[in-house]
């Protein structure tokens, strides 16, 4: 196993009042604000031993920002078009739940990447997963770039 590098970021979680996209497993984050990342399973399990994670700049060009309400759209339907992340928050209700900072260590055999993770005010947590390489795409639309793949957790 062979180090792949040390990061710091600066997750915040977001949801309805009513815990909408968690009753569904579905986790939205911020990441760095940079980045807005959604993670859920494709067939709607909730035990999240695969899922499927898309990844989108917090800065797209209004295509990307409509495959962006789109995903929203799919977790609650009631889910209002935005232009900008700061504006859904704002027209859809949506609420911080979690302000995590950490620093994560990783290391990578072939498809396994182990993830030790140092959270500020909880401690220390593992993350062993692997990369689905047939199941990874990269859209590039109108010079945008959203990731999506699949992990499997073990």
């Amino acid at each position: 196993m062979t180090v792949d590098g040390r990061v710091h970021n600066i997750d915040r979680y977001y949801d309805t009042p009513r815990f909408d996209l968690l009753q569904q497993a579905v986790f939205v984050r911020s990441r760095n604000d940079q980045q807005l990342e959604f993670k859920f399973n494709e067939q709607g399990e909730t035990a999240h031993r695969q899922s499927t994670e898309r990844v989108f700049s917090l800065f797209p060009d209004p295509g990307m920002y409509e495959k962006m309400n789109a995903l929203f759209t799919r977790f609650l339907p009631h889910w209002s078009a935005s232009s900008n992340f700061s504006e859904a928050v704002t027209k859809n209700n949506l609420t911080e739940l979690a302000y995590i900072n950490n620093t994560r260590e990783v290391y990578v055999d072939g498809a396994i990447h182990l993830s030790i993770d140092h959270v500020e005010g909880l401690g220390d947590f593992l993350e062993v997963e692997t990369q689905c390489d047939t199941t990874v795409a990269l859209v590039f639309e109108q010079g945008e770039q959203s990731q999506s793949r699949k992990t499997q957790l073990f």
